[in-house]
């Protein structure tokens, strides 16, 4: 296994400094979304806090020491936060430049951008995880392999839903739809929503998970071999895509994720064009494992796994020699 030098593993640590630098500020300015401005009714000045064109709003009360000491804390607060941004921003777009030309793993540019979205709304990592081949650059960077050639996916992105609460209203459709506005679900196969560009979303559930998607419109088939996506600890990296747009990865713990991919290969009535690549798959990812401390293959974790996991293991270990 050719493992990163010590110039990619600065560029990754600078990637996800800057990256992480400016999350926490996009957030912060997402808080302080919309403006305040004071509103004269029937002779006496109110705070309001607007949104939008059309300046809709709701009043904080009247004129006082408490709304003027609000007012000047928020217009301070988003001033602030828009003048680091602007010093954070350039350094991460510098970042991911050196990180591309370094021949870091990188992902779809359009999954990098909604991955992005994703995370900037607090859904990544909480709600949904990013599964299938779009998962691999985070996987490669923990075990700091290099590879000959990039991986790349194909045009369908897929997620996997983790949230355990019921909700009364949807919190990942609309979050969708601010990224594009295009989405439509599929009535032919509700998991499955389009965007523009015929862009393929879908999104799968375990069955214990799918009590918690009763108010999205996505209706995923439940899967029960998805629970084994929902063991262990997902881990988090960050990358970029095709076209340099940052990005955090959170996807499933990589033993789960390798035994997962090559026991859908031998799932009856898996698509024959897709096994090939499952296989490859599991048997890059079981490989780099030999390099990943923080999840070890040992009898403690084997010893826990479902019996037909237990044979997929064992048989993992006959198809990939440690390199």
């Amino acid at each position: 296994m050719q493992l990163l030098d010590d110039t990619a593993l600065r560029v990754t640590i600078d990637l996800r400094d800057a990256y992480e630098a400016s999350m926490s500020l996009w957030r912060e300015i997402d808080e302080l979304d919309g403006r305040m401005a004071w509103k004269t009714v029937k002779g006496r000045d109110y705070l309001y806090h607007l949104h939008g064109h059309s300046g809709q709003g709701r009043s904080l009360g009247p004129r006082s020491p408490s709304t003027e000491a609000t007012y000047e804390a928020f217009r301070v607060r988003k001033m602030q936060t828009r003048e680091r941004l602007a010093d954070t921003v350039p350094d991460l777009k510098r970042a991911a430049a050196m990180y591309v030309a370094a021949g870091l793993p990188v992902v779809d540019s359009w999954s990098a951008r909604l991955f992005q979205h994703l995370d900037r709304a607090g859904l990544l990592g909480t709600s949904v995880v990013v599964v299938g081949t779009n998962a691999l650059p985070a996987y490669q960077l923990e075990a700091q392999a290099r590879t000959a050639q990039r991986i790349h996916a194909t045009r369908d992105t897929d997620i996997a839903w983790i949230d355990a609460e019921a909700r009364d209203e949807p919190i990942l459709w609309p979050v969708l739809r601010e990224f594009d506005p295009g989405f439509t679900i599929n009535a032919e196969r509700p998991f499955q929503a389009i965007g523009r560009g015929s862009r393929e979303l879908e999104l799968l559930s375990a069955p214990e998970r799918m009590h918690a998607l009763g108010a999205e419109p996505f209706r995923p088939v439940a899967l029960p071999e998805q629970q084994w996506l929902l063991e262990g600890q997902p881990l988090r990296h960050i990358v970029t895509g095709l076209d340099r747009t940052p990005t955090a990865l959170v996807v499933p713990d990589p033993r789960w994720f390798a035994l997962h991919k090559r026991w859908l290969s031998d799932k009856r009535g898996r698509d024959p064009l897709k096994v090939p690549k499952d296989r490859r798959q599991a048997q890059l990812v079981w490989r780099w494992l030999s390099n990943m401390a923080r999840y070890p293959v040992d009898s403690s974790f084997l010893g826990a796994l479902p019996p037909e996991l237990q044979s997929i293991a064992a048989t993992l270990d006959l198809e990939t020699p440690v390199a």
